[in-house]
């Protein structure tokens, strides 16, 4: 472009509304609407904004239409198209921590879903310019208010994101990390009981209504898929209810990369006993609970791992009753629930009580 003394000018100009407050559009409807070169006029509210003159002239090829279709006296159109498109924007490489963060979001908008093109367009900008926090901010606002396609995968990044970005001092930060976290934290909760109700339904331990009642939590978690869908509207009245469990349950579950267990399978019996010795371990039931519960659920017929527990409940009934002729008379209930709890240990694979 010619004319470089109207150029330096402009942009001192420019760099005064800038400074004044202006928002660039807004900066160059003031310049342009006093009759100068329109087109000079946006090179030199770019350069203005950190962009380099000759990038700036480059940039402005692409919006040659634009000029050509407006009239005199339509700047505040021009400026305004400029600045959605991002033709402003001082564009920056982002260092080694910001080129994490932006992966990580775009990883989150992936596993958010078909999003709104303003919404990608926006993020680019934001991202481009180094103002992470702001494409934060504006995905996190969008899927508070709308389901993810994979709420845990997205929501895990989101938190992530929020992570790297502690540092950040924009307005609203803090509250939309702590929102992150809870909605992970909510989805991981879901998920894990659906997984727990669905294992312990394959050994009878729960009913077809728990699994049902699960997968209800999970949709309202945030977490969906088609299948989860179905299995949440099953009617959790006695009758048809687990048959039709039988049909869709495998589907659910491998939609939402669980795991399905076939009723009465070895892998099954395992399973719920880790479930139920993490139960026991977190204080939500009893040494006693976990013994009967392997005697009814499980017995002799079914995994071997099993078998300890099993014997431990019998061991129960002879103390309840019996005091002697038996390896444990010498010992209290006391006792037993302290061999149940080792256990339980054993089972989950927690050796931290051995190693104390």
């Amino acid at each position: 472009m010619e004319n470089t003394r109207e150029l330096e000018s402009l942009i001192s100009a420019a760099v005064g509304r800038l400074q004044a407050g202006d928002t660039p559009d807004v900066a160059y409807i003031r310049l342009a609407s006093t009759g100068g070169d329109v087109r000079l006029t946006a090179v030199a509210v770019c350069a203005a904004c950190g962009t380099s003159v000759s990038e700036a002239e480059q940039r402005l090829l692409g919006y040659s239409e634009l000029f050509d279709e407006v009239s005199p006296g339509e700047e505040n159109i021009i400026g305004e198209v400029l600045e959605v498109a991002g033709y402003f924007d001082h564009r920056v490489e982002l260092d080694e921590a910001g080129t994490e963060i932006a992966k990580v979001l775009q990883e989150a908008l992936r596993a958010a879903g078909p999003a709104p093109s303003g919404l990608a367009h926006n993020v680019h900008r934001w991202m481009t310019a180094r103002k992470l926090p702001q494409a934060f901010l504006s995905i996190e606002a969008l899927w508070s208010r709308r389901t993810p396609k994979n709420a845990e995968v997205f929501w895990a990044h989101m938190a992530n994101a929020a992570r790297l970005l502690a540092d950040s001092k924009s307005p609203g930060f803090a509250e939309a990390a702590e929102r992150c976290q809870d909605r992970l934290h909510d989805c991981e909760e879901a998920l894990a009981s659906l997984q727990d109700a669905a294992t312990l339904w394959s050994v009878g331990s729960a009913t077809a209504a728990d699994v049902i009642e699960a997968a209800c939590d999970c949709l309202t978690a945030g977490t969906d898929s088609p299948t989860l869908r179905i299995v949440a509207g099953i009617s959790p009245r006695k009758g048809s209810e687990s048959d039709e469990l039988r049909r869709w349950l495998e589907d659910a579950l491998a939609e939402l990369s669980l795991t399905y267990y076939r009723e009465g399978s070895k892998e099954g019996e395992e399973e719920a006993l880790r479930i139920m010795a993490r139960r026991l371990l977190a204080g939500t039931i009893t040494p006693r609970d976990l013994t009967s519960w392997a005697y009814r659920f499980i017995t002799w017929e079914g995994t071997p791992l099993a078998d300890e527990l099993i014997a431990l409940e019998n061991a129960y009934g002879y103390v309840d009753v019996v005091y002697e002729g038996h390896k444990h008379t010498s010992t209290t209930a006391e006792d037993l629930d302290a061999d149940v709890i080792a256990e339980a240990r054993r089972l989950i694979g927690d050796t931290t009580a051995e190693n104390d």
